[in-house]
């Protein structure tokens, strides 16, 4: 993947990302230009921090390789009232008043003339753009056609592989996915998690509804321990440390 996206990068330069899909985020630097690109995934599922500082430009995938253990001190606390109001921060505000996000689906162009840094935000153009929401739209999205878009999808991501696995939770976005994977000629692993001392049976349903699917389906089905109640703050100073930001995402632990 990374062969191919540089021979595109060198020849077709910021117009590449409107032929990829899937998530990413990249860093390319054109050196004859003096100039980096920072690129990130229409959805952003891939993060891409930066920084500038005295004529440098500093970019990393996790947010703490870009300031030192002093600098808690430095809050943006605007920030963390927008964090607490609305469950998350806005790209591409972060905690840190110098340290920002790259947009979804936008590209950064720093070009760098000595000691100074011009940047310029640009959107990424997607050539398969899709209008879902205007019903009375010509080109909006009918079963049929968004049923090919999601095996379409699916095909490709499983292309060259004899075994995949699956995060099955047995809700309605994953299990399409299964029903997909279960017409095509692969192998197919479905893991679900479950709490093996949970004292409410709600926590386990999800896996009792993948395994229900998994049957159904034909497919192997893998349940898997997450762990005992006690280990849970061990647990989650491990999780806090591997998030980077504060995230209101309740599943997220699980």
């Amino acid at each position: 993947d990374t062969e191919v996206l540089l021979e595109m990068l060198i020849k077709y330069k910021t117009k590449t990302f409107e032929y990829v899909e899937g998530m990413y985020s990249i860093a390319f630097y054109d050196s004859s230009a003096q100039t980096l690109y920072l690129y990130r995934d229409a959805l952003g599922k891939k993060p891409l921090y930066y920084r500038e500082f005295k004529g440098s430009v500093f970019f990393s995938s996790q947010i703490d390789a870009l300031y030192n253990e002093y600098e808690f001190r430095s809050l943006e606390l605007k920030n963390f009232y927008d964090y607490n109001r609305q469950g998350n921060f806005i790209d591409p505000k972060t905690w840190h008043p110098e340290i920002y996000s790259v947009q979804p689906c936008m590209g950064i162009e720093f070009a760098l003339e000595d000691d100074a840094v011009r940047k310029r935000v640009f959107p990424i153009t997607l050539k398969k753009a899709l209008n879902i929401n205007n019903r009375n739209s010509s080109k909006s999205l009918e079963g049929s056609k968004l049923r090919s878009i999601i095996v379409d999808a699916v095909s490709k991501r499983v292309s060259g592989h004899d075994r995949v696995s699956l995060s099955l939770s047995g809700g309605v976005d994953s299990t399409i996915i299964a029903i997909v994977l279960s017409s095509l000629d692969v192998k197919v692993d479905c893991y679900s998690a479950f709490w093996p001392d949970s004292d409410k049976p709600r926590y386990n349903r999800d896996a009792e509804a993948a395994e229900i699917v998994s049957r159904k389906l034909g497919l192997n089905f893998k349940p898997f321990a997450v762990f005992d109640a006690e280990q849970l703050p061990k647990v989650l100073d491990a999780y806090l440390e591997a998030m980077g930001e504060p995230n209101s995402n309740a599943t997220g632990l699980s």
